[in-house]
Parts: C-alpha cells; sequence; structure tokens
C-alpha cells in the first residue's frame, strides 16, 4: 500500500528544524476526511507536538514545510537516520534518470495492484509480467523491489533516491576520463542517431579517426581510443524508442513501441490522471481596464478514478507548456487558499498530491524537454495516447464537455460551442464576465456542484469516492513546493540601452541591470526571459555566469499582475485615440481613462436594455448583478448560484461511462 507524506516514521522540516512522526491518528469527529487526520512527532530536541494534515499542507504551499532530509536521503538497510548524501538534478546522468524510473515503475506495478505485500510469492509474477512487458533484461528480484520500496518510504516517495550511487562505490575509477566520455558520445549521436542509419563499424571508423586528429593537434592532451566493444555498449544503453526516432522518424517509433489499445483502468486515485485543453466558449473582459480580452482556454487534469478536478489554468494564449505546468501546480498543490480567496465557495477542495501517471495526447506542449523535466524531478510518468483512441482520455473529455455545458454557456458573453447554437447573439457585446470574477465562477462550480453532484460513472459523488481512497492511499507530495512551482519563461533578445530594457513597449531597470551595463557596455544584446502572464519584471541572463538577473518595470503601478493580453489591449485602445504608447503617463493614464469609461458605461445601461437581456438569455437579477465587472480587490458579490445550473442530476451532467 502507498504510504501517506506523513507516515509514521517520516522526517518533514518546519522552518529548518527537523520532525519525525511518531503515528497519525484519525479525527473523532470526522474519521472519513483524511486532512482532519491528527499527527504526532517529535522534533530534534525531543520536544512533542501535534498537527492536522490540513495544518502542515497549508505549510508545505506556503514553503514552510519540506518533506524528507532535503539535502540527503536514508538509506534503506539503515534504522538509526544514517544518510546519503543528495545528488544534484542538474548532474545526473539521463541514463541514471531514466533507471530511477525504471526501479519506480517496478514498484507502481506493485501499487496498482490494490496492495504491498512483502512476500516472495506475491511479488514474483507482478514483477515478471513487468519485466515481459517493458522488454526489462535484468528483472530484479523481490528482495531488490523490497529494498527499492523501503528506500522510497523513508524518502518520503522522493524518486531521487533512487538514482544510482556510484559516487560512493569504493576504489572504482573510470576507465575513460569524463573529456573522453563527452568525446565519444557527441560522435555516436552524431553519426548513428541520424536518418542516414550508419552502421556501427561505420561510426567506428568516424571516431578512430577524429580521435587519431584530435591526437595529433593535441599531443598535451591526448584521448584514450576505444574498443569497438565499448561503442557497442554506448549505442546499446541509449533507449531503444530514442534510437528507432531518431533514426526511422517518430511514426516508426510510435509504432513499434505503441501501447495496447486498451484505456487504462486506475484502481485508487492518482494512480492515472488526464490532461487536455479547450477553448472556453466565453467572452470575458479585463477588470483593469473593461476591454473585452477574448475567448481563454482552460487546461483541465482530472483524477481517472475518482473524477475530481485536480487543477486547472487559463489563459488567453493557445496551449503550450506553461500553461501544462501551471495546470500541474495547481493540481498536485493542496488548495489551502479557497477559504480565504473565494468565501463565497462553501464545500473545501481535497484533491491534490502527485499523479503515478500523467495520460495526455500527442500536443507539442506535452512532448516539450521543460515537461520532461518537472515530470523526473517529481516523480510521475507521462503517457501519450495511441492515435485514434479518444477513449485513452475519455473522463477529461468528458469533464470539459460537462463544463462547457452546464456553467459556461449559461453566462452572458457566451460564443457558444458552434455557430448554429450562437445564431445571432452578439458575445462579444454581451461580454460582462471578467477573468478574476470568471475563476471565482469556476472554483464555486467545480467544488460545490461538480465534486457533489453524482456521477454515473462510478455511482456516487466524485469528492465521497476520492475521501473514501484517501484514506487507504493518502495522497503524496514532492520533497518541496518549489519543485512544483517552475516558471517556464519565453525567451527573446534585446539591446541594453542607457534607459534600460525594452520590452512590449515597458522600461525595465534596476541598480543589478546598472551594474550589468557597466561591465559589458551599451547596445550589448541580450538574452531577456518574461512570463507573459506578469509583466511586472523580467530576467536577463549575465554573458559571464549564465545566471538570470531579475529586472523590475519602471512602472510598477502600471504592470504589477499585469498580462501581456491586457498590456496588447491598452496598446490598441491608445493606438485608436491617437496617443503615443511610449510614454509610461499615458499607459497609466489610458488604464484609469478606461476605468472611468467602463463604470459610466455600467451606470448608463438603460432599464430597457437590461430588461431585454434578461428575456433573451433568462438571467435573474442576481445573476446579472453578479455579472457586473468589480472594481479591483473586490471579491465578485455573494449570488454564485443564479450563474450556475442547478445540481438536479438529469439537468446538470451527462457524464461518461468510461
Amino acid at each position: 500500500m502507498q504510504v501517506s507524506c506523513f507516515e509514521k516514521d517520516t522526517v518533514f522540516h518546519v522552518s529548518g528544524r527537523r520532525h519525525v512522526v511518531i503515528r497519525m491518528i484519525r479525527s473523532v469527529t470526522d474519521p472519513d476526511d483524511y486532512q482532519k487526520t491528527l499527527v504526532a512527532f517529535e522534533d530534534m530536541h525531543g520536544m512533542f507536538g501535534q498537527s492536522t494534515i490540513e495544518e502542515l499542507l497549508r505549510k508545505f504551499t506556503n514553503g514552510d514545510l519540506t518533506i524528507g532530509d532535503g539535502n540527503s536521503y536514508v538509506s534503506a538497510s539503515s534504522k538509526n537516520g544514517v544518510v546519503l548524501s543528495h545528488r544534484n538534478f542538474e548532474n545526473v546522468s539521463d541514463e541514471e534518470k531514466l533507471d530511477a524510473l525504471r526501479k519506480q515503475a517496478y514498484i507502481n506495478a506493485v501499487l496498482e495492484s490494490g496492495r504491498w505485500v512483502e512476500s516472495d510469492t506475491y511479488l514474483a509474477p507482478i514483477i515478471q509480467k513487468h519485466a515481459q512487458s517493458t522488454e526489462d533484461r535484468k528483472q530484479p528480484s523481490p528482495s531488490t523491489v523490497r529494498r527499492w520500496h523501503r528506500l522510497l518510504k523513508k524518502n518520503a516517495f522522493d524518486w531521487q533516491c533512487l538514482l544510482p550511487r556510484h559516487d560512493r562505490k569504493g576504489n572504482r575509477t573510470a576507465r575513460f576520463t569524463e573529456s573522453e566520455q563527452d568525446f565519444y558520445a557527441r560522435i555516436v549521436y552524431r553519426e548513428y542517431m541520424t536518418k542516414q542509419r550508419r552502421t556501427a563499424i561505420r561510426v567506428y571508423e568516424v571516431l578512430v579517426k577524429e580521435l587519431r586528429d584530435h591526437n595529433i593537434k593535441n599531443p598535451d592532451s591526448c584521448l584514450a581510443i576505444p574498443s569497438k566493444s565499448t561503442l557497442d555498449r554506448l549505442i546499446e544503453n541509449i533507449p531503444k524508442y530514442d534510437r528507432k526516432y531518431a533514426r526511422h522518424g517518430r511514426h516508426l517509433a510510435n509504432t513499434e513501441f505503441r501501447q495496447g489499445k486498451v484505456a487504462p483502468q486506475p484502481t485508487r486515485i492518482l494512480e492515472i490522471a488526464e490532461i487536455d485543453h479547450t477553448p472556453i466558449d466565453l467572452e470575458v473582459r479585463c477588470s483593469r481596464t473593461g476591454l473585452v480580452l477574448g475567448t481563454p482556454w482552460l487546461t483541465l487534469v482530472i483524477d481517472s478514478y475518482s473524477r475530481m478536478i485536480l487543477g486547472y489554468h487559463m489563459a488567453f494564449d493557445p496551449p503550450c507548456v506553461q500553461s501544462v505546468v501551471k495546470a500541474l501546480e495547481h493540481s498536485i498543490n493542496p488548495k489551502v487558499y479557497l477559504t480565504e480567496k473565494y468565501p463565497m465557495v462553501s464545500g473545501d477542495w481535497p484533491a491534490f498530491g502527485k499523479m503515478a501517471t500523467l495520460v495526455c495526447d500527442n500536443g507539442a506542449e506535452f512532448h516539450a524537454h521543460e515537461l520532461e523535466k518537472i515530470a523526473l524531478n517529481i516523480g510521475f510518468i507521462i503517457q501519450f495516447c495511441p492515435s485514434r483512441t479518444p477513449y485513452f482520455k475519455g473522463k477529461i473529455e468528458r469533464a470539459i464537455g460537462t463544463m462547457n455545458a452546464g456553467l459556461f454557456h449559461d453566462i452572458p458573453g457566451t460564443t457558444f460551442s458552434n455557430y448554429q447554437d450562437r445564431g445571432d447573439y452578439e458575445s462579444e457585446s454581451k461580454a460582462a464576465l471578467t477573468f478574476e470574477t470568471l475563476n471565482a465562477v469556476v472554483h464555486k462550480w467545480i467544488v460545490d456542484i461538480y465534486h457533489q453532484s453524482m456521477h454515473r460513472g462510478i455511482n456516487e459523488t466524485p469528492q465521497k469516492k476520492w475521501n473514501r481512497s484517501a484514506l487507504e492511499f493518502p495522497p503524496m507530495l514532492p520533497h518541496s513546493a518549489a519543485l512544483i512551482g517552475q516558471k517556464i519563461l519565453r525567451i527573446t533578445k534585446r539591446k541594453l540601452r542607457v534607459p534600460g530594457i525594452e520590452l512590449h513597449n515597458i522600461l525595465y531597470n534596476n541598480d543589478e541591470l546598472w551594474e550589468l551595463r557597466k561591465r559589458i557596455g551599451n547596445k550589448a544584446e541580450l538574452e531577456v526571459h518574461y512570463d507573459h502572464e506578469d509583466l511586472s519584471h523580467i530576467y536577463v541572463r549575465s554573458p559571464s555566469s549564465a545566471e538570470l538577473i531579475k529586472i523590475e518595470s519602471t512602472v510598477p503601478d502600471y504592470t504589477n499582475g499585469l498580462m501581456l493580453v491586457q498590456h496588447k489591449a491598452i496598446l490598441r485602445k491608445l493606438k485608436e485615440d491617437g496617443k503615443s504608447s511610449e510614454s509610461k503617463v499615458d499607459l497609466a493614464q489610458a488604464r484609469a481613462d478606461i476605468e472611468v469609461m467602463i463604470e459610466d458605461d455600467i451606470r448608463s445601461r438603460s432599464k430597457a436594455k437590461r430588461r431585454e437581456t434578461i428575456r433573451k438569455k433568462g438571467i435573474n437579477s442576481a445573476r446579472l448583478q453578479s455579472v457586473n465587472p468589480q472594481p479591483e480587490g473586490r471579491v465578485p458579490p455573494a449570488p454564485f448560484q443564479a450563474m450556475i445550473k442547478s445540481s438536479n442530476d438529469d439537468d446538470l451532467i451527462e457524464f461518461d461511462v468510461v
């Protein structure tokens, strides 16, 4: 059975102080609520204390709590706290990462059986079946898998503890230097991993020739010439899929290594999660400017077992790796912000934790290197759907359809799902919902309606099924919240000038940039990294140290929390008004002018127009009030139910039966 991140003997740190869990005590008042479970622990000074899991999760999300020993890993064979040094993730080779994931896959195969049993009789057939399905010629023994499992338990299921410990082995010296290994690898990937499909013999001939040329030119740093068998081992160590992909193309690689045509069936929460994107059938206004921003995209993550929505992300740009990462961050992190940020939401959102497998389609954003790195770092497997198998993501597809039909199509400004449904309804002119209010409405619908409605596919509500499974398979968290929230920044180049760096008509400058300019001079071209959902600052890469330096905007009042799509809307408005976007005064004044215009427009709407809107859409007064744009810093008004369909099973949801 999978262990909780706060199970007995688990080590965690709060504000630098080490604690060890003594036991977990089920809540008397809410025995079925995992987050109400009481955790008793002992600190490094022998002092005892206790907290609910809910309180500990809040500390984790805030960055005050880390799980495990942080910079070290506990040995599986040790019972007295002996630790192994933590290896830097960036210095771990791809081969070692794959080996760690191989070990984790065997453990997951056992966990997927529904329970963890230590006996050889139980483990052996599961191990054998997994080895056959993955064509693993190095099938481990049950005792080895048990040792891996113990190691993971002692380290809060942090996959990095499974990395090979070659650095701790005694009198072992590498046969080849690091320079030699890099030279061999470069030749192999250049000559062998190509569509020309050169033979190993031909690659070896090229390697020997280039090595001899190198040694003649560099007599003081000669490199050893390896044997042909050494080259063969280098090639053999390259994953078969990667070799097939590089030499024969993606189609043949996916065909040869395709997964079976049976949709995976989970047996517990977080065993399988599904992710997908959809454009939201709704025009949205900007709360700061009142301008119509367009139709946002929704990236949704759902737990396949319970049908609980794990998290989501909304943005105005088409799907990209950044939207995927932010949706995963929201999914894995506990939703400790809910009560404070959205007081109109009645229920709680207990879904969180890292998934074992993430099922997605073959979009480019899911094949991004950044996502692969995060998956390796956190410890989950990315599974791509085979071609023409939509049922692999049937649950997420159904949830998205339910959300569009049950929520978005009932809000003023809807674009509906197709032209025939829209008719002559003028979506843009009816757009009244702000982006901030839309987020609040989505939270209300997910927590208080979707999670609480009877689901035909599971014959109960998603939240009940989640809570029951969480008691047996508690959600797991990464070592630190910082591992989840990795920003995926856009990259461009800009020249460094005296006023600073200009990006999207916004000037960025501070003391750090001034110091950099003194070293490299004016007009130097720099690599600029920025978040299109927050233009308050950028990062520039230092040419000397390759570090990223944070540079703030010179107009913080304007750019604080400003999205690029909002900024572009303001620039268009300035252009229409004949004002110069180069003036920071104009930008700030334009925002103020637009806010006044919107307020005047809202006040000037005639009762006749409001009655017409009510007649066409069947909106009651509470709903009309709730969708008016809200002043910045205020929460939307209370009557959200008016904007959301009734929770009547027959009327609300057509759930999947996958």
